[in-house]
């Protein structure tokens, strides 16, 4: 898995980067993976470093993006790919927009169990404005390229939140710049049983996170670590004034899965609605739909934006 991502940054058509690759702390074969890859590539490029004690994702987000010492930070999810001409591209779009902050890219995803390649991500305009974050960050984390400058100037990754963190900086970001999206595929995501879309209860804390965001971002800045602190102690209390949207999220996230042929995962994810949140009878029949539909083979890009067209009505 980690062999693909490294051999990916290495064949880069733009040569003038240092790969920062950190384990942190597995507790499998990744760190002993990384270091026979890195070894086989033999690339300056890509230093491998590994956590003698687990810090979490968006520390470490943080802790080696404020490390870089370079023009530009891009971001590479595990296990993912970046296509030749990635890093070139998006230096060229900064290099000519010095009023953007970030530029990310179209991004193919497969689904590693069925094989399935499809295209995930809603955003088709050249520029990404905070209009465009209402309802969820409309391309790949792992596709972005910030500028240094900004990153550090919002004060990078904020490590107080567990999921959504990137969504929280692209909203500081975009209140003083504007984004730039290449509606080119130039990544390329998989789709893991061990992702947090595929794993209920993570889902259920992620998308509560994503309205923490959402409620951070609407209030006064001089509230937000008030909110940051009440909410490490009662999440679920915190964003309980987003009940029925968090519930509507967590239905669509459950058709999804039907449609990707994930029926044991997109049952559990029911069960967990129906505990947590009142789920209604058109949910209940969507999901049936959505099960016969994702039956039938059907490509699950298509289904996916058919019902994000109907959602939208």
């Amino acid at each position: 898995m980690v062999e693909r991502t490294l051999r990916s940054l290495a064949a880069q058509t733009y040569e003038d980067f240092i790969a920062i690759v950190w384990d942190d702390a597995s507790s499998d074969s990744t760190w002993n993976e990384l270091q026979r890859v890195a070894k086989l590539l033999s690339d300056p490029r890509i230093m491998v470093l590994r956590e003698e004690q687990n810090i979490g994702m968006t520390a470490g987000f943080k802790k080696y993006s404020d490390l870089a010492d370079s023009v530009y930070v891009a971001i590479v999810g595990s296990g993912d790919e970046c296509f030749p001409s990635r890093l070139a591209e998006q230096v060229a779009a900064l290099d000519e927009d010095w009023g953007a902050s970030f530029v990310a890219t179209a991004t193919e995803t497969i689904d590693e169990v069925t094989g399935n390649s499809f295209r995930d991500e809603t955003h088709r305009k050249r520029y990404v404005d905070n209009g465009d974050l209402t309802r969820a960050v409309p391309f790949t984390h792992g596709s972005v390229m910030y500028r240094a400058e900004n990153l550090k100037g919002v004060g990078g990754y904020d490590t107080r939140y567990k999921w959504c963190s990137d969504w929280d900086l692209f909203h500081r970001l975009l209140k003083a710049s504007r984004g730039i999206y290449l509606n080119k595929v130039l990544y390329r995501r998989y789709a893991r049983l061990d992702g947090v879309s595929y794993n209920p209860e993570k889902s259920l804390e992620q998308i509560r996170y994503k309205y923490l965001v959402a409620l951070v971002d609407s209030s006064p800045e001089s509230e937000r670590d008030a909110i940051l602190s009440a909410a490490a102690k009662d999440l679920k209390k915190v964003v309980s004034v987003f009940e029925r949207e968090i519930a509507r999220d967590l239905s669509r996230r459950r058709v999804k899965l039907h449609f990707m042929g994930r029926h044991r995962q997109a049952d559990d994810l029911g069960r967990i609605i129906k505990t947590e949140y009142h789920s209604a009878f058109s949910d209940e029949v969507q999901a049936l739909m959505a099960r016969v539909l994702g039956s039938f083979g059907l490509a699950p890009d298509r289904l996916i934006t058919a019902a994000r067209s109907f959602a939208s009505k």
